[in-house]
């Protein structure tokens, strides 16, 4: 397992959390989600009912109506590479240039893994699609 990991918008450090063998980093203070490369694509493979508990835990977070910054300046968690923003439909995504790492905001994996499910074999990953559609260098 990796060094703790800090969420870039709010500062906490982020609990590792294994869903259907898949680990995912879960900020328990704004409910945000680190997803290391492909593994949106393996969560989006799961069962709805799979990703119930994950689903309860990014609900769970401390503050219920926590605002995300609109720019964050921090590196990347994982690697602490650069970030940059990609738009995924009606939702904004933080991408690492670097190890290709997501961030979702809390109640973004859903809408993410829909994205994902709908591009079918037309995109290979959902890091491909977001890399085609950056919208800013550094956040």
């Amino acid at each position: 397992m990796d060094q703790a990991r800090t969420c870039i918008k709010c500062k906490h450090t982020m609990i590792p959390q294994l869903v259907q063998k898949v680990e995912v980093d879960v900020c328990p203070n704004c409910g945000g989600l680190w997803l290391d490369k492909d593994e949106i694509r393996e969560l989006s493979k799961k069962s709805d009912k799979d990703l119930s508990d994950l689903r309860k835990i990014l609900q769970q977070s401390e503050k219920k109506g926590f605002k995300p910054p609109t720019t964050v300046k921090e590196p990347c968690p994982a690697c602490s590479g650069k970030l940059s923003v990609a738009v995924l439909g009606p939702i904004f995504v933080e991408h690492c240039t670097s190890c290709d790492g997501l961030y979702l905001d809390k109640g973004e994996m859903d809408e993410t893994i829909k994205i994902l499910k709908m591009s079918g074999d037309k995109i290979a990953t959902i890091v491909a699609l977001a890399k085609t559609v950056v919208t800013s260098g550094t956040i």
